[in-house]
């Protein structure tokens, strides 16, 4: 697990992005007539990029809908794409990754009391109002 191997950390964080990303969808327009997976996209046309929907694609992800940290996928959207792809990305994921590391270093197990959980959703982002976690501290 990734408590008896906080080298793991950094697998954890970007699965867990992959997994439950923050942002499901985002809207674009097409700058110049272009083909993508077989359809014809013309100048103008406003696209709606469904990020959660490709974070669990099966043609790249198997198994999609199951947290594996042994996933290394070759690419991802986890930061975007392009040249929208996000400036932060590596301070991010860096940032997640120690703060999973320390946290593992620290602990010896979690638990997450389910009935106290609260999601948040708007139209283009989502995430936790609230997860009461309970853990026990290493040693």
């Amino acid at each position: 697990t990734a408590i008896a191997d906080p080298s793991l950390a950094p697998w954890v964080f970007a699965e867990a992005i992959r997994y439950d990303h923050p942002t499901d969808m985002l809207t674009r327009v097409v700058r110049r007539d272009v083909t993508v997976g077989g359809k014809e996209l013309s100048e103008g046309q406003g696209v709606l990029l469904l990020w959660g929907s490709a974070n669990r694609d099966e043609s790249v992800f198997p198994d999609a809908d199951r947290f594996d940290i042994s996933r290394r996928p070759e690419r991802d959207l986890l930061f975007g794409h392009g040249q929208h792809k996000c400036i932060g990305e590596h301070i991010g994921m860096r940032m997640g990754s120690v703060l999973l590391e320390e946290l593992f270093s620290r602990i010896s197990g979690y638990t997450v009391d389910r009935s106290g959980v609260r999601r948040s959703r708007a139209e283009f982002l989502k995430g936790y109002c609230a997860m009461p976690i309970t853990v026990t501290a290493a040693g």
